[in-house]
């Protein structure tokens, strides 16, 4: 499909979408404050104790069998036992991730649905600003809880041993040198932009269709770097890749040797991509904290963590005001590098 009419039916499908869900959280927290002020429950469904009553909806906004995909079922098994009632994962994919994270948005804030929400959540409101949705203002926080880094991969086969090597040949071809990525304003794009800016350097970003054609492209030798998330390490253990960085703030336990970004000389580079749970704006206090209690005992099990740890994925405890808190702060961050780098919004 040619870039005008994809970038066209993007727009379309945003524009289903029109209405604004900021207005809709305003009304029930007034009606919720005018019904506790009456001496009424604030939630007619009834206590906190006696939720879920039906089956929870967990929407993941990207299609079956990534690593979001992997977290929701390892965490939607755990609540199912909890909770005792099913916990439906439900994919829906498109438009990079905005058609689900829309569905949850207008859904009754009600306990019963929500967000497996991914670290493009944040970045999506400078390359979509037509979203109908608000990303922190129109979903309640429930909890950050799992994420990993990227590593800056290049194949094997090439002669770069280091990440100053990798800088000192993108300097001598200043755009010439391929990198991928998933799409305008994907985290891996968006991850070699800052990287860029950090560098004094320019790459040639070359998109593809998802992480397994980039992965296969970069096997292949089609293209030179990849950043891509720590599930590609595997290819690193197989002595296919070659890891010359980490974007997170830690090195991976797993690969002591390879270090950080800031580490080698670019202070403040940190990139790592996360999960998180959120529900509709409106959801009252008491349902979002008992949802955050049975997710971080969902999240601490051994079944979850051995299960996230084989896809490369570490576990993370970030409360709701914490995660709100988070999110505020990388959208304001994505929107000055995307700003800086001047890549259009579409």
């Amino acid at each position: 499909m040619a870039a005008p009419l994809r970038h066209q039916r993007q727009q379309e499908t945003f524009m289903t979408f029109t209405r604004r869900f900021s207005r809709r959280a305003a009304i029930g927290a007034l009606v919720s404050a005018l019904l506790a002020g009456a001496g009424a429950p604030v939630w007619a469904a009834g206590s906190a104790d006696a939720w879920p009553e039906k089956p929870v909806r967990m929407v993941v906004p990207f299609p079956p069998g990534g690593p979001g995909d992997i977290v929701a079922r390892s965490l939607a098994e755990q609540l199912r036992q909890t909770w005792g009632q099913p916990v439906l994962v439900e994919n829906r994919p498109g438009a990079s991730g905005t058609i689900g994270t829309a569905n949850v948005a207008r859904a009754e804030p009600d306990g019963y649905t929500v967000l497996l929400a991914a670290a493009s959540h944040v970045m999506n409101p400078s390359m979509f600003p037509k979203l109908p949705f608000d990303p922190v203002e129109d979903f309640t926080p429930i909890a950050r809880i799992a994420g990993y880094p990227m590593a800056v991969l290049v194949n094997a086969s090439l002669p770069y041993q280091s990440l100053d090597e990798l800088v000192a040949a993108v300097k001598r071809e200043p755009g010439t040198i391929a990198v991928a990525n998933t799409g305008a304003g994907s985290a891996p794009q968006l991850a070699a932009v800052l990287f860029e800016q950090r560098a004094g350097v320019q790459f040639l970003h070359i998109p593809y269709q998802g992480s397994g054609p980039t992965a296969l492209a970069l096997l292949s030798g089609e293209i030179k770097v990849n950043f891509q998330g720590s599930i590609a390490l595997e290819q690193v253990r197989a002595g296919k890749l070659r890891a010359l960085a980490i974007t997170g703030e830690q090195r991976l336990p797993d690969f002591p040797d390879v270090p950080t970004i800031a580490e080698l000389g670019y202070p403040g580079y940190k990139v790592e991509l996360w999960y998180g749970v959120l529900a509709p704006a409106g959801l009252v206090p008491e349902v979002r904290d008992r949802m955050y209690r049975d997710i971080q005992r969902a999240m601490a099990t051994d079944a979850v963590k051995t299960q996230l740890k084989g896809a490369g994925i570490m576990t993370e405890d970030l409360g709701p005001d914490a995660f709100r808190q988070s999110m505020q702060e990388e959208v304001a961050h994505w929107a000055s590098v995307i700003e800086k780098a001047g890549i259009t919004p579409q």
